[in-house]
């Protein structure tokens, strides 16, 4: 092996080495790890100097230094976008690292005009109709709703649910996890009606899934019954807590301190609908 391969060997060692510390919440160590590696990097041949600058930028991500990562994933941008051009599944994954570090940080502005350039690239590439413009789009959704823009985040994830339910097999969990959120989204803007058809559509195919008895239809009812509740529908909202009151007892167990949090507000509710 010449002297490259082996610091490429060495940097891909020191790689697994800072994601097991990160795994392990060693964040200190981890960064001292990485800082190296990406300081005896510099200088080299850009292929190889890509994975330590990512392993310090996630790093620093995960100690809330989002200013620095954000810079470092500007230069893990940069190098994919000269080496493979700007329309690579790796120029890709730089491009959602750095808008992972925008969002974090509270920065949506910046999120929401990177995100959508990635969608256009998407649509270029793969067109609309796609697994990967449908992914894109549904991060792009995320950001809105973080931002506390929920027509926008709506909006979107309708978009998202329409490619899904054209695009997946049927029953395919990514598709009720958009589902689920589309929902919570249209709770947050009063859309109670809308959110308990898709809630009510997703215990159905939770059910066909997996039974009666999990977290998912546990979680779902909980959804239900609140959506209920806000829509004033008071006998439909008190079965669903009943029901999901039910589940976390036996899921969770009664002396379990998550059951007793869990069934605290549900509780609350369901004595408000009795009163």
């Amino acid at each position: 092996m010449d002297a490259q391969g082996d610091g490429l060997a060495a940097s891909r060692l020191k790689g697994q080495l800072c994601r097991s510390l990160v795994k392990q919440q060693i964040l200190e160590e981890a960064e001292v790890v990485a800082r190296k590696s990406w300081m005896e990097s510099r200088g080299e041949d850009a292929s190889c100097t890509t994975s330590p600058t990512s392993d310090l930028a996630m790093i620093l991500s995960h100690q809330n230094r989002f200013e620095g990562a954000i810079e470092l994933y500007r230069e893990v941008l940069t190098k994919q976008e000269s080496l493979y051009g700007e329309t690579h599944e790796l120029t890709r994954n730089a491009m959602t690292s750095r808008l992972s570090a925008y969002v974090c940080a509270n920065l949506f502005e910046e999120a929401k005009s990177l995100s959508k350039h990635v969608v256009e690239l998407s649509k270029k590439t793969h067109g609309f109709e796609s697994i990967v413009t449908l992914t894109v789009l549904f991060f792009l959704s995320g950001v809105h709703e973080r931002a506390g823009q929920f027509e926008e985040s709506r909006d979107m994830k309708m978009q998202v649910l329409m490619l899904e339910r054209k695009l997946r097999r049927p029953f395919y969990k990514e598709t009720l996890y958009t589902m689920i959120k589309l929902a919570e989204d249209h709770y947050s803007l009063g859309e109670h009606d809308q959110a308990i058809a898709l809630q009510l559509e997703a215990l159905d195919v939770y059910r066909h899934l997996e039974g009666d008895h999990t977290f998912s239809i546990m979680e779902t009812c909980v959804a239900l019954a609140c959506s209920f509740h806000k829509a004033c529908r008071l006998q439909d909202a008190r079965l669903k807590y009943v029901e999901a009151i039910g589940l976390s007892r036996s899921l969770l167990g009664d002396r379990d301190a998550n059951t007793t949090a869990k069934l605290a507000p549900l509780m609350a509710l369901y004595t408000e609908i009795d009163e």
